[in-house]
């Protein structure tokens, strides 16, 4: 039962991008958008966005893999990528419609867009996982640092879970 505290983490934080705590000071994702895959295999998928968000420089974790891993299906896809710049890419499937999935960008307050970055994930999507984009928009985020810090602490310490469980051989 070492992996229920994991679980529910990352079943809140895989929740977040769309059902934020009840607080006046929002987060807003700079990038945001909905995406539809007809054909791709979730390995595909997997292997796609993991291999981007490591060319892109971002650390890794791929939380849905870590769950089946251990028994546990909730989502088919759920990885995030976080890197030197604090900001944070998260790719999650919207059930309960199979072949349909959320990604999101964010950057610490105040938003500093990045235009190749967002049309590169884009492009990844539409173009290398064969997938349809839909949905998409941008934000600016008028949140405090502070309430960025907070969100970043939680996924920080996913990766951090992962990395113990990992060290114990559970992975």
């Amino acid at each position: 039962m070492w992996f229920l505290p994991f679980l529910w983490i990352a079943v809140a934080v895989g929740w977040s991008a769309d059902t934020r705590a009840q607080s006046p000071r929002l987060l807003t994702n700079d990038l945001g958008f909905i995406f539809v895959c007809k054909q791709n295999m979730q390995s595909v998928l997997e292997d796609g966005i993991e291999r981007f968000l490591r060319q892109q420089g971002f650390k890794v974790l791929n939380q849905a893999r870590i769950m089946r891993e251990q028994g546990v299906f909730t989502f088919d896809i759920l990885i995030m990528g976080v890197d030197d710049k604090r900001r944070i890419f998260k790719f999650n499937a919207l059930p309960p419609a199979k072949g349909r999935y959320a990604a999101s960008l964010m950057t610490p307050p105040p938003t500093r867009r990045s235009t190749d970055l967002e049309e590169a994930v884009l492009k990844l999507v539409s173009e290398q996982l064969g997938c349809e984009v839909r949905q998409v928009a941008r934000g600016e985020n008028q949140a405090s640092a502070e309430d960025y810090d907070k969100h970043y602490k939680i996924i920080e310490d996913l990766f951090q879970q992962a990395e113990r469980l990992h060290g114990q051989g559970h992975l």
